[in-house]
């Protein structure tokens, strides 16, 4: 293990590098832990500026623009970033995240990410963009966030099925001090639109594009311009010659073509306008499917894929943890913590002299006797005027409702909110009522806990036709009459065919979607 970063700056002394966990073409990425009192240790990843780097003014402010931007990113889809500070070396730090990137996943021989969770990942992935693309600044401006290096290396899928967006390195943004020179292209040139190829500003529908290459790769199982140079690469996308994603194993979807059309359009205005109509449209497809690819799901198929690679990285981590004296396990922690107040007993008495008087004996064990009890009731005084627990930091949940027809209205606890609606909502474990209604629909009402992430896209089902009363006749006094039927002329059946409309049909489809659920209409079956 190297000794602690740098001294002199905020970071000073805090972080120990355990080992180097990659390399990046301007920074170095590493494994790192911070200790605390009463054997307080935490793992972190540190991302120093490469040393040829660090001696470069723009590089320098590049990356500390990095931090400073990441660090007001609060997503469950964004990688958490700490601290950022300049020591000898500009430093980031973030969370660590224990699993695989994309890109790892995507080249396993077997078994390959079933395209429903390969879904499930690049909905999380726009979540996660949205999110940055509407942040606003501490003035409550817009910042204008693109990525711009979205790509199948820079998402992380955790073993727990959480998936989040790396590294804003060479991220644009309103109001910084470094802006890109006018033709110089930055990013993965195998996922850039037209307008990022060319060297033109680009605006968020740059990272819609990147989603719909990976959108591509996930449909057609393959790399979309897999084993072709870098210029004719270039060549092809300026001229929108891209093409379409083809499956030989299955076929895709129509409504996944679609997306995928509308989403790699060369033209920027033909494309979705934000990352989060691109996810509603991903979610509206699972939805259709025999079920909802869950974050549960993702978790089960990273654990049975990555198994040694995970045992291996945790007894590696274990070791460099171990040879600066940390405990091997929680187990071995409370062994020793118990045994250690018994060995201290028999070193001091063994510690006195054997000619010493039996008093002095007698007292030290009385003295030791006090003593215990005396800190007993201290414990049990204390732990009754223990201050109440002061919360952790606010966590949240990511809640994202649409509805069809377009004009419904929906509400949570009783308050209208927008349709499509995607908003973070406090996580409180309570019971929360949504509830959706539309003129000529029938009303869906839905409980759901803010105890993880919430999804809800549905299609009301449209109201029976009312049956129009047929009034009885009235009693007559007179004597029956018989009346001979007379075929109506074409003028009459016309008109009657006018007044009384056929009723519309309602059984097709003879099924709608409530809360991710296919649902049959009882009167049609």
């Amino acid at each position: 293990m190297s000794e602690a970063l740098a001294p002199g700056g905020s970071g000073s002394g805090k972080y120990r590098t355990l080992f180097e966990l990659g390399q990046g073409g301007t920074a170095n990425v590493s494994l790192a832990v911070a200790g605390g009192p009463e054997g307080f240790k935490k793992l972190f990843v540190i991302k120093q500026l490469r040393s040829i780097y660090a001696q470069d003014a723009d590089f320098r402010e590049m990356f500390m623009t990095e931090g400073r931007l990441s660090a007001q990113l609060n997503h469950p889809n964004v990688v958490q970033v700490y601290e950022a500070f300049e020591d000898v070396t500009p430093t980031i730090v973030m969370e660590y995240i224990e699993g695989q990137t994309l890109d790892a996943v995507l080249a396993l021989r077997s078994p390959k990410l079933p395209l429903e969770l390969h879904l499930r990942v690049l909905s999380d992935v726009l979540s996660g963009l949205h999110y940055s693309h509407e942040l606003r600044g501490h003035d409550h401006s817009p910042l204008q966030v693109v990525h711009r290096d979205v790509s199948p290396h820079n998402v992380m899928i955790s073993y727990e099925g959480v998936v989040k967006v790396l590294d804003f390195g060479i991220a644009q943004l309103a109001g910084t001090s470094v802006e890109t020179e006018t033709g110089v292209v930055k990013g993965k040139l195998r996922y850039m639109p037209p307008e990022q190829v060319a060297g033109d500003k680009v605006d968020r529908r740059a990272d819609v594009f990147a989603v719909g290459v990976m959108l591509w790769e996930a449909l057609s199982g393959n790399r979309l311009w897999k084993g072709i140079p870098d210029a004719v690469i270039m060549k092809r996308v300026l001229a929108g010659a891209i093409p379409e994603p083809s499956n030989e194993r299955e076929p895709i979807a129509p409504e996944l073509l679609a997306i995928c059309r509308r989403a790699l359009a060369p033209h920027r205005d033909d494309r979705y306008r934000t990352a989060l109509e691109l996810e509603l449209a991903l979610e509206e497809y699972l939805a259709t499917r025999s079920h909802y690819a869950s974050a549960r799901e993702l978790s089960r198929f990273m654990n049975d894929s990555f198994a040694k690679r995970r045992e291996e990285t945790a007894l590696r981590v274990e070791a460099e943890l171990g040879r600066s004296d940390a405990p091997r396990s929680s187990l071995t922690r409370g062994l020793r913590r118990s045994s250690t107040p018994s060995r201290t007993w028999l070193t001091a008495s063994r510690s006195l002299p054997s000619d010493a008087p039996r008093s002095k004996l007698w007292l030290v064990a009385v003295g030791f006797v006090l003593l215990g009890f005396a800190t007993i009731a201290w414990g049990v005084r204390s732990k009754r005027q223990l201050p109440p627990r002061v919360p952790a930091a606010a966590r949240t949940v990511s809640v994202r409702i649409q509805a069809r027809p377009d004009s419904a209205t929906i509400s949570v606890d009783g308050s209208t909110v927008g349709n499509p609606y995607a908003e973070s909502q406090p996580y409180d474990r309570q019971v929360h009522v949504v509830r959706i209604t539309a003129p000529g629909f029938e009303p869906e009402e839905t409980r759901v806990r803010f105890d993880t992430d919430v999804r809800i896209v549905t299609a009301l089902a449209p109201l029976a036709p009312l049956a129009l009363p047929v009034p009885e006749p009235k009693p007559s006094a007179a004597p029956a009459m018989v009346v001979r039927p007379r075929a109506p002329s074409v003028a009459s059946a016309s008109a009657s065919a006018l007044a009384v409309p056929p009723p519309e049909t309602t059984c097709d489809p003879l099924f709608y979607y409530a809360g991710g659920i296919k649902k049959f209409k009882p009167e049609c079956l």
